[in-house]
Formats: C-alpha cells, sequence, structure tokens
C-alpha cells in the first residue's frame, strides 16, 4: 500500500510575499491605481467605515493584513473558528475550485458537543484543542447527527464570507490561490466579548484586547454610527460592570495607574487564564513581571501586603463611559427619525430642508450612518436633476435666436422622458419641473408634425424649415434624420441629373452617386438615376478589367495596343483611375525608344555613351510593363559592354583610380562640354604636355630654393601624405624622386623598399621611377591594349572608354615611331659599352632637348613602351658624356655618403637639365656625414652599415655593447624612431634584409 501526501502554503503573510491584490505602493497603471483604491480589496478591508477593526491600529498578521493560501489538490483545512469569532472574507484569485463545509453559530454549541463526545480522550487530554485547527470530522456524520452543516464550491473570483462562530473546513480541488482577512461590524461586538470568556475558559491568548478596542471607539464616539453607538453602549455597561465588580474583590490591594497600552501584549497576559489585560491587573513586588487578572488575583503565591492593582482607568472615570455614548443615542436617533418623515411626507420637502438635515448630520458628525448616506445621495441626485433641469428649461429662453452659439444639452426623447419621471420620483421638489413638462409636450406636437410632413412630397424648402425649428429644441429625434434624409434625396437626385449631363464624369464621381443612392428608399426616379450611374460605372469597370489584364499578360503589350486602348477610354466619356498611368507607361516608352535613337545620333556627332548609363537605360525599359522591340538587343549590347569594361578595367586601373575612362584619358579632358570626345581628346594631350612640364619645373625652383636656404624646409610639403621630409619626431623617412613631375615621396609611403629594381639605393640613378601621381595605370603592353580595342569593334560597341583607348593606342604608335627615328640616329652612342666615349657637343645639346620631351610625352601615355628603356639609357648617356663643364656639374649628383668622391659634396640640386640622373633615396649616413645639414630627403631607413665605428658612438640601449669593427650594422624603430646596434639587440645582418617594419622592445614593452 502506497501513501501520498500533499502540501498546503497556508497562513503565507501577504505583506512578506506581497498580495494579490494591487496595492497603493505597487500600483503603476490607472486600472491598477483604481484596484487598489477598491472598497473589495482585502488589503484594506478590515479598515472599512463599517469594520470596528480599523480602531485596532497595529497591523495584527492574518487580522488585519490578510494571508495568503497556495493549495493543491486534496490539502485541506481542518474545522475551526476565526480568531475572537470575527467575521472572515476569502477571495480566491485563481487555479481549481475550493469547497467549503460550514456550520452556523446556531449550531456552534451542538458541533462542539458532538466532537467532543466523538473524541472524548483528545479533549480529555487537550480542552483547547478546537482552537489549535487540527481536527476534522466527516460532515455526513455532523447532518446525521442533527448538526447542521451546509456545503458550496468557490471558484476563482468568488468572495466567502464566514459569520460569527461559524466553524467552517474544506479543501481544495487543485492547485490554487486565495487570500483572506478578517473584520467585524457593530452586531460582532457582545460576540467578542463572549469569545473572550470562552479563551479565559481554555486558557487561549488573545490576538488583541477586547477591552484595549472599546475604549478606543469611545476615544472616537462622534465618528460611530447609530448602530454601532448603540451596541458599543450596551457592551461598555457590561463590561464596567463586570470591572468594578472584580475590584471590589481586591479593594484592599494598594492601588497603581498604569498605561496598559503602553505594556507590550506579551507582557500583559495573565499567569493563570492567559487573557490579555487592559483595565487593571494585579502584581507583586517579588515578581513584578507577572501579571494576574482581577478573576484570578488570589492565584498569586505572594501576599496581599506585596501585591499592587495597576488600573487604566479609576471607577467614576469607569462609569462615566457608558454615559459619554449614550448621550449621543438620543440626538442621533431625533435626526435619524427626521430623516425617516422625510419619506412620509405628503408634500415633498424643498433641496433646502435636505441640507439643513445633512449640515446638522455634519456639525454632529453623524456622517459614518446609512441613514447621512441616503441623505446625501438624493441631495447629490436632486442637484444633478436641477442642473439638467436648468439647461432644458434655458432652451425656451433661446428659442428665440436662430445662431444660437451657447452650449446646450443635447438628450433624446426616451432620456427626456426617463428624466421627467425620475424628477417625480425625487423625494423632494425640483425647481422648474412644471416648465420642463411643458417643453417635453411641445417636443411631442413637433414630432406629429414631422411625422405627417415625411408621408407627403413637398419641397427641400419645407423640409428645411422643419430642421431649422428642431435645431430651437435642441434635442435628439428620431424624425431630424429622417428630415435630413429626406433633404439629403433631393439634393441628390439634383446632382446626378446634373452629373450625367457632363461630357466627362470622373469615376470617383460615379462611384460617390451610386453609394449615396444606395440609403435612399426605392422610388422609380430613384431607381432610373441608380441604373444610368450603374451602366457607366459597370462600363468603366469593363475597360479597368481590360486594362489590368493587358498588363497582367506576357508577353507584354506593345504600343499600338495601349494606343487603341487609351482611345477606347476616351469615347466612354470617363475619367478612369488607370487610364492617367497608362497614358504615362505609353509616353515613356515613347520617350525611350526617341533616347535609343538619340544614341545613335550623338555617337554620329562624337558623343558616346557610358556603360553606366546604357545600363540605367536599359533598367528604364525593363521596368516598363510594354514591349519594347530595342530591349533584347540593348540587353545584350550592354552585357558585352560591360564585360569589356570589366576586362579593361582590370588590365588598366590601379589601386587609388576608380574610373576606366578617367586612367585612359590624358589629365583635364573629362571637362563637361559639348565638344566631340575625340577633339577634347586631342586638345587636352598638349595641355597635359604643358602642364606637367609646368609642375617640373616648378617641383625644380621650390628644391633649390630650400636648398638655399630661401623657404623652410618645414613648409615645403611633399609626397601624397603632404608632409615635410622631416618632424618635430626626427627624421620622417627616406625619399625617392619622381623622373617625371621632379616631386619628392617617400619611400614608406609609396612602398618602395617593395620595387625590386629601387630596394639598391646605388641603382637609383640606372633606374626610372614615377610617382603614383603620375603612373595612373597598370600600364599593360600596347598589344594588350590593342587586344582590348579590337575585342570591342568586334562586338560593334561604341563606348567612350573605346574611343579613349583606341587615341591611347594611337598617341602610343606615333610617339614609338619618333623615338625609333631619333633612336636610329643615336644607334652607335646607345650601343656603346663604353660610357666613356667622347660624344660631339653640338649634337648633344642639340639632341638632348628633344629627347627629354619624347622621354616626357612617353612617360605621359599610359602603356607599358619598350621604347621608354632605350630612350631612357640613351638620355643618361647623353649627360654623362657632355663636355668638362657639364661633368663638374654631374660630379656633384654623387652620393654625400660616397667617401671616395674627390670633390665635397653639395647641397644644391643639380640644372634641370640633369635632375633626373642624381635621383636617389637618403639614409640615415647621409644626414651623419653631412652634420644637420638641410638634405631634401628624410632619413629614416630600416638598416644600415657604417664604417669606422668608434667606441663613443652609443645606440639607444640602456646598456650599449659598443661593438668594433670595419663595419657595424644599425637598425631604427618604426615607432620611436631610434637607432640601436644590431647586436645590441640581437638580430642578424641576414634577418635585419628581411624586416620591413622593426619595434624595439622599450616600445613592445610599452604596447
Amino acid at each position: 500500500v502506497s501513501t501520498q501526501s500533499t502540501g498546503y502554503g497556508a497562513d503565507l503573510l501577504s505583506s512578506e510575499l506581497d498580495s494579490g491584490f494591487p496595492t497603493r505602493g505597487n500600483a503603476k497603471t490607472d486600472i491598477a491605481r483604481e484596484y487598489a483604491e477598491d472598497p473589495w480589496n482585502l488589503t484594506g478591508f478590515a479598515d472599512l467605515e463599517e469594520s470596528v477593526l480599523k480602531f485596532i491600529s497595529e497591523p495584527i498578521s492574518g487580522v488585519k493584513i490578510p494571508w495568503v493560501y497556495v493549495g493543491m489538490v486534496f490539502s485541506s483545512f481542518c474545522w475551526h473558528v476565526e480568531d475572537h469569532w470575527t467575521y472572515s472574507i476569502n477571495y480566491q484569485h485563481w487555479g481549481e475550485s475550493k469547497v467549503w463545509y460550514g456550520v452556523p453559530d446556531s449550531g456552534a454549541q451542538d458541533f462542539e458537543d458532538l466532537i467532543k463526545k466523538e473524541a472524548p480522550e483528545l479533549f480529555t487530554k487537550d480542552p483547547s484543542l478546537m482552537h489549535q485547527l487540527v481536527t476534522t470530522l466527516s460532515p455526513k456524520l455532523l447532518h446525521d447527527k442533527g448538526v447542521p452543516v451546509y456545503t458550496l464550491r468557490q471558484q476563482p473570483g468568488d468572495f466567502i464570507i464566514t459569520f460569527p462562530r461559524a466553524y467552517h473546513a474544506g479543501f481544495n480541488s487543485g492547485f490554487n490561490f486565495n487570500e483572506a482577512c478578517n473584520f467585524a461590524t457593530a452586531d460582532w461586538i457582545p460576540l467578542g466579548r463572549q469569545c473572550v470568556d470562552q479563551y479565559k475558559e481554555f486558557g487561549r491568548y488573545n490576538v488583541f484586547s477586547h477591552e484595549e478596542l472599546l475604549l478606543r471607539m469611545v476615544a472616537k464616539t462622534n465618528s460611530l454610527s447609530l448602530d454601532v453607538a448603540q451596541t458599543l453602549s450596551q457592551d461598555l455597561t457590561i463590561m464596567v460592570e463586570r470591572e468594578l465588580e472584580q475590584r471590589e474583590r481586591v479593594k484592599d490591594l494598594r492601588a497603581e495607574f498604569l498605561e496598559f497600552e503602553l505594556v507590550v501584549d506579551e507582557k500583559r497576559v495573565c499567569r493563570v487564564c492567559n487573557t490579555t489585560m487592559y483595565l487593571s491587573s494585579v502584581v507583586c513586588t517579588c515578581h513584578p513581571e507577572v501579571m494576574y487578572c482581577l478573576l484570578h488575583a488570589s492565584s498569586s503565591p505572594c501576599p496581599t501586603s506585596k501585591q499592587t492593582m495597576k488600573y487604566r482607568y479609576t471607577e467614576g472615570e469607569l462609569r462615566e463611559l457608558p454615559a459619554g455614548v449614550k448621550a449621543r443615542i438620543p440626538a442621533m436617533k431625533q435626526w435619524t427619525q427626521e430623516v425617516h418623515s422625510l419619506k412620509s411626507r405628503t408634500e415633498k420637502p424643498l433641496m433646502e430642508e435636505l441640507e439643513k438635515l445633512a449640515q446638522r448630520a455634519v456639525i454632529n458628525k453623524y456622517t459614518e450612518t446609512d441613514e447621512y448616506r441616503d441623505l446625501t445621495s438624493v441631495i447629490d441626485k436632486a442637484n444633478q436633476c436641477i442642473k439638467v433641469t436648468n439647461q432644458l428649461v434655458a432652451i425656451k429662453r433661446r428659442s428665440g435666436r436662430v445662431h444660437n452659439t451657447s452650449p446646450a444639452l443635447k438628450i433624446s426623447l426616451d432620456e427626456l422622458n426617463s428624466f421627467l419621471k425620475q424628477v417625480t420620483e425625487l423625494p423632494c421638489h425640483i425647481p422648474d419641473s412644471t416648465t420642463l413638462q411643458e417643453h417635453y409636450f411641445r417636443i411631442i406636437e413637433f414630432t406629429e408634425r414631422c411625422d405627417r410632413a415625411l408621408t407627403k412630397n413637398l419641397a427641400k424648402g419645407q423640409y428645411e424649415e422643419l430642421l431649422k425649428e428642431s435645431r430651437k429644441l435642441e434635442i435628439d429625434l428620431p424624425q431630424i434624420q429622417l428630415l435630413k434624409q429626406e433633404i439629403k434625396k433631393i439634393v441628390w437626385v439634383e446632382e446626378v441629373t446634373e452629373l450625367l449631363k457632363r461630357a466627362s464624369i470622373s469615376f470617383s464621381d460615379l462611384q460617390q452617386g451610386l453609394c449615396e443612392g444606395a440609403s435612399f428608399p426605392n422610388t422609380t426616379q430613384i431607381e432610373q438615376l441608380r441604373d444610368k450611374l450603374e451602366d457607366k460605372l459597370m462600363a468603366g469597370q469593363r475597360w479597368e478589367e481590360r486594362a489590368r489584364s493587358l498588363l497582367s499578360t506576357r508577353p507584354r503589350p506593345t504600343l499600338n495596343k495601349l494606343h487603341r486602348l487609351l482611345k477606347d477610354a476616351e469615347r466612354l466619356g470617363i475619367l478612369l483611375p488607370t487610364a492617367p498611368s497608362l497614358k504615362s507607361t505609353m509616353l515613356k516608352a515613347m520617350d525611350w525608344c526617341k533616347t535609343l535613337s538619340d544614341i545613335k545620333l550623338d555617337q554620329s556627332k562624337g558623343h558616346y555613351t557610358s556603360v553606366k548609363q546604357l545600363e540605367a537605360i536599359l533598367l528604364k525599359g525593363q521596368m516598363l510593363p510594354v514591349s519594347l522591340p530595342e530591349l533584347d538587343r540593348l540587353q545584350t549590347k550592354v552585357a558585352a559592354a560591360k564585360a569589356w569594361h570589366d576586362k579593361a578595367s582590370k588590365v588598366f586601373v590601379r589601386k587609388g583610380f576608380t574610373k576606366l575612362l578617367e586612367v585612359l584619358s590624358p589629365r583635364g579632358s573629362l571637362s563637361n562640354d559639348s565638344r566631340p570626345l575625340e577633339e577634347s581628346l586631342r586638345e587636352s594631350t598638349a595641355k597635359e604636355f604643358t602642364e606637367m612640364k609646368k609642375r617640373r619645373n616648378a617641383n625644380m625652383l621650390r628644391t633649390e630654393q630650400e636648398e638655399k636656404g630661401m623657404i623652410s624646409e618645414d613648409d615645403n610639403l611633399y609626397c601624397i601624405c603632404r608632409r615635410g621630409w622631416k618632424t618635430s619626431k626626427g627624421v620622417d623617412g627616406a625619399m625617392t624622386q619622381c623622373d617625371l613631375c621632379y616631386d619628392w615621396f617617400h619611400n614608406k609611403c609609396v612602398s618602395i623598399a617593395k620595387h625590386k629594381d629601387l630596394k639598391n639605393s646605388e641603382m637609383m640613378k640606372d633606374v626610372k621611377y614615377l610617382c603614383p601621381l603620375c603612373s595612373r595605370t597598370k600600364r599593360p603592353s600596347v598589344d594588350q591594349a590593342l587586344g582590348l580595342l579590337i575585342t570591342l569593334r568586334q562586338a560593334g560597341l561604341a563606348l567612350p572608354e573605346g574611343v579613349a583607348l583606341s587615341y591611347l593606342i594611337e598617341r602610343a604608335m606615333e610617339w614609338q615611331e619618333k623615338v625609333r627615328a631619333i633612336i636610329v640616329k643615336h644607334r652607335a652612342l646607345a650601343t656603346t659599352p663604353d660610357k666613356q666615349v667622347y660624344i660631339d657637343q653640338n649634337i648633344a645639346l642639340k639632341d638632348r632637348n628633344q629627347i627629354e620631351e619624347l622621354m616626357i610625352k612617353g612617360d605621359l601615355i599610359e602603356l607599358d613602351l619598350e621604347e621608354t628603356t632605350d630612350l631612357w639609357n640613351l638620355l643618361n648617356i647623353v649627360d654623362d658624356h657632355v663636355v668638362p663643364e657639364k661633368k663638374a656639374v654631374s660630379s656633384k649628383r654623387s652620393s654625400p655618403g660616397n667617401s671616395s668622391s674627390t670633390s665635397k659634396p653639395s647641397s644644391k640640386p643639380p640644372s634641370p637639365a640633369l635632375v633626373h640622373s642624381n635621383k636617389r633615396r637618403k639614409t640615415p649616413s647621409d644626414e651623419r656625414s653631412n652634420g644637420s645639414s638641410s638634405s631634401l630627403s628624410s632619413t629614416r631607413k630600416r638598416r644600415k652599415d657604417r664604417q669606422n665605428t668608434g667606441s663613443d658612438d652609443l645606440c639607444s640601449v640602456q646598456d650599449c655593447l659598443r661593438p668594433e669593427g670595419a663595419k657595424v650594422g644599425w637598425i631604427q624603430c618604426d615607432r620611436c624612431e631610434k637607432w640601436y646596434h644590431l647586436e645590441c639587440v640581437s638580430i642578424s645582418n641576414k634577418q635585419a634584409e628581411q624586416i620591413e617594419d622593426y619595434t624595439c622592445p622599450v616600445c613592445v614593452n610599452v604596447t
């Protein structure tokens, strides 16, 4: 046999675990705040006006502060009554039902007798067993033994109320959540005293002092209702009589005053019966912490000489307590009788009489009585009726005004009738109620006239007069809507008749006319007009369906079909919704066809359309819901053009340049003008050459001025980074000069270190270098360019990039012929291995300028031309074999760091004619050898070899090893720009050659 147990989360304090009701402290929304203030919210139920527990200020758990209960299936609660036999209220928030069993207070004694009879041994052992909530008994047994027992099932949202001394038990049908608290009304007061007496008999502790509660109520007598005052007076009399009788027994004891309410409940409990004392107690000097009630004073072990009676009120004060409450009752009774007498009077009282009674209640503090609440309710209703009556009566005074702007109360005839009935039933007289009655009859007469008029076919003006008269009544009548409907029908007939006479009718007007006409009752005239509108509308709808079908079909409609459809729309005489967009589509298609024709015309005039423009035209044509014959051909053409453009871009376009046409054309040729492209390209070629010569001369002049100290080095900005060759932090980096524009560039900025031909500074004078600004493309060969041009022409494409490419190839071929001619002329010179052979000065001076101009023009052509190398070698040979004075100038171009030079290195740059052979990368050794000379390039370098380094030449390492020898290696940090011996930082010469970016140990630790 297996057993199962159930759990019941009972008597859980809501103030700690939170309540299922919204409270004033946690209500965040308007609806939550409304529920928090609702009187049925159990968190404040014990403090309602009619509950005497509101006079207990302490938050008693489970009594004033609700307990919450979480039940599961079959969890139960045993038979019990509430503490102090108070009322209880239980609310189920959610979950399965809770089953209740209850015995009314009339059967409480029989219940107790029966349960003691059924289990006598338990009660013999513990007489207070029924107060411990541990005893259960079958409801069927109770019923069979004649004890009245009842049952009910509580569902979510139900309130269950138990009455004083009503035993109850039950169980849960499943998982649920309930909340409960106690309250007490006036009828409970004598029952509460009986409960305390029973508690004394069984020695059960009190939850609160009943006597203290009564005295707190006495302190607020003015706030008590008549019922509470009468019940309180009776119970006070019993309490005082008992107290005086018990004090008579201990009259020989010494008496002392004590404010019992200042003593905690646990310390003012009788040692014998455990009752909480408030009026009096007996203590002894031996054990002052122990108290006895007067009834059990004899139980104290101490002699009477050591006993003291503590009292809260004197006997005189006790006798006055009931009298103070009783004195209030007659006056309250008289006021109550006056209120009740108003209802039985034949003549209705005036508002002034009601207000005086209410005023007396406020002065004498009868405001908590039911009679006062009923009286104020009548006064409130009467005031509302007076307000409405005044507004309605004011209509009569305004009836002569046609244009009335003052606000009026709009009510229906039924509402007016109901209001008059309410006024009649009120137990007081309402001023102007007779006038209001007369106004009601006037409205009835008007409605009868309206009903007669609506049965006849009157003119619009007659209906408008009745409608004008209804506005003066300021009341909602069904006849008013019928009058408006009749006027609207007459206006509709006039408007539709006029509409059908128009040559062109909008689709929306037809729909609106039919929609309005559908609300009118059927007549011959109305039906005829509706039929005409419907015929027009259906014809338009059929056209709309044709249009939608034509636009949604595949293949797409031709321009001719669209044209015929629009002609049909014109013949219908209706402004159709789709017609404007359809016409717009046709015009766009015609414009698109014209655009293709214009492209062919522009090509004949030397103006070409780019790939992007062709793509935009193609997309525009694809968006049109029209079949266009040229669309497929254009799509094929655009795809081929885009493929060619992408291929050409891969061949030509270099990083930093995005437009193919830009790099294929001479600089400055893409200006926005109306000239043919070929003409613009040719004119820009000469301009490009002239601008480059000016730039070369300006860069050479700037270099000379800086060397001579005419301008500051810091004001001279170089390279693509637009910085000087030195910064405040030191050397900014080695620099290289472009052989076309003569500008200087930092090796690091233009990646000179990665250039296979420029890694060795000694080779710089023999290798041509073009900067990224001068070499705008990857410079493919002429054969590659010709292959692209042939592919373009075979595809039958005419693109601006193709024209630019064709012109570029043409320039290249013309340049090649000129170069070949001059190379043939100087072939012996160009092929002589001995570069010390003497050249005739006249020949050199005569042809050098021509060679240099050809070199510039060749460098401006964005193609890889083989003749460029021969021409560059020829130019170097001519410069190296000039007259002796030219050699002297050339000797100044030797590296400042070359110790074998016989002449002192000069900081002055070479002449413009020879500057191309003086190009080199400056290194840290240049700066070391020249001191603080104003060298043109930066001194940054990864590694250097220094010869004959002395022991005093320390690096930036703190404990420098001071390496010695014929050749000592150095390396510079790319962050702090300090120099270090290779040996000091443990780097070999081979490793140093492979290092691109170096970070010293100090900078590594900082990072």
